[in-house]
This record gives structure tokens, sequence and C-alpha cells, in this order.
């Protein structure tokens, strides 16, 4: 992660939430357009790198099963994702590999979220 990156900007739905608007609104309306666009197209925040569609869904509108904090003890419950570096790398080459119309084997070490981010890719997929 490069210095002076914000990667809660990459999070925007987690962080903020839905806007509070009446469903019927244009605002609402345009709200979910502008979050299918970054699903679809991707999203970069002001300085910062772009992540993938796949990626950005994954981050905002994903769970996984991990530990939220201290106060929980161990017991692991339903969180949103973090922005990793790892993650970002993974996801921009599956989006490689798609568009070239290749395969891609990954060697890896035990539980390091790959099983989440290709559930998230497979979500998206769907």
């Amino acid at each position: 992660m490069r210095k002076g990156y914000d990667i809660k900007k990459y999070s925007p739905v987690i962080n903020e939430g839905i806007p509070d608007l009446d469903v019927d609104s244009i605002g609402y309306q345009e709200w979910w357009d502008e979050q299918e666009h970054r699903c679809l197209k991707g999203y970069k925040p002001k300085g910062m790198d772009k992540i993938s569609g796949k990626h950005y869904y994954y981050l905002n509108f994903f769970n996984i099963l991990g530990n939220a904090g201290k106060e929980m003890g161990n017991r692991k419950t339903l969180i949103a994702p973090w922005y990793r570096d790892m993650d970002k790398i993974y996801f921009d080459l599956f989006e490689t590999c798609k568009e070239e119309e290749r395969g891609m084997i990954v060697v890896k070490a035990r539980d390091k979220g790959f099983s989440y981010m290709n559930s998230g890719i497979l979500a998206h997929e769907f």
C-alpha cells in the first residue's frame, strides 16, 4: 500500500452506507445506477489506483466470515472484506486472464481468503 492511501475510499458503501432517500426518488435511483456502473466498470478514488468492478463489488456488497474485533473474541461473524494489496493483484490478474481467454493457476498458503474472493467473483458474475 502506497503512503497516503486511504483504503476506506475503496469501500464507500460500507463506510458511508446507502443514502437515506425515498426509494422512488430520482436521487436514489441515480445512486444505484452509480453503484452498478462501479461494479461493472471499476472504481478509482481521487489520487488512488483503480480497482476492478468485481473488486468493488467484493469490497462493498459481499460479506465474509471474519473477526470483527477484540470485543468479539475469536468468534467469526459476517463482515465486509478489508482492502488488501494481495486481493487487488488477484482481482486484476483475474480480469487480465479473462480478457486474454487464459486460465489461471494460483499457488498460495491456506487461509488467505481466496475462497471468499472466488465466491465474490462468482456472485458478481451471477
